[in-house]
This record gives C-alpha cells, structure tokens and sequence, in this order.
C-alpha cells in the first residue's frame, strides 16, 4: 500500500534532511515546500525502527533527492525509494508526518 501521498499532503517530496537517529530508532524526513524555495514545510517520522537496509546507486551532492514511492511490502517492512537510492525499514511503529513550523 503507497503512503507516499498521504504522508507528504502539503509538500513537495524533495526532502532536504534525511537522518536515521539509531539511538532514538527513528528515521527523519524533512520536506520541503518547492525546490526552488526549499523551505520546510514537512517531517514525516518514522518510529520504532528495527532494521535498517539502504541500497545506494550514486549520490550527488548538487542533487537535492525527491522520494518517489513509499510503501508497504509487508505489515512491519517500509519500502522508501528515493531518486538515488532504496531503503528498507522494519517497524513496529506507524509513519506519520508533521508540519514544520
């Protein structure tokens, strides 16, 4: 089940700070209004991380990396896919997003 468009309602899906807090266990995704403002408008959090499974193609460093799906592959498993790279999350918590105020 895709819970892209849910969890970005009133965001682009550039995302301008990505962080994985191991001692937290939490995965943080700040986004932001448009690309060419780059404010931010949205944190979608994702707690209760188990596991943590990143597959990167080739990051740059000029590109600022949109997400372009993120689903369900099983009730604990999250896929998210970013532009330049896929990411695997076991969680026994629920994503969900706030605005950035």
């Amino acid at each position: 089940m895709d819970i892209k468009s849910e969890l970005l309602e009133g965001a682009s899906p550039f995302v301008s700070v990505f962080t994985y807090d191991v001692l937290k266990r939490e995965i943080i995704l700040i986004l932001v209004d448009n690309p060419d403002q780059a404010n931010n408008a949205k944190r979608v959090i994702i707690p209760d991380v188990l596991r943590y499974e990143e597959e990167i193609d080739e990051l740059d460093d000029e590109l600022m990396e949109s997400i372009i799906g993120m689903h369900w592959i099983n009730d604990e498993t999250l896929c998210i896919k970013l532009e330049n790279r896929e990411i695997i999350v076991n969680t026994n918590g629920k994503p969900y997003s706030e605005n950035v105020a």
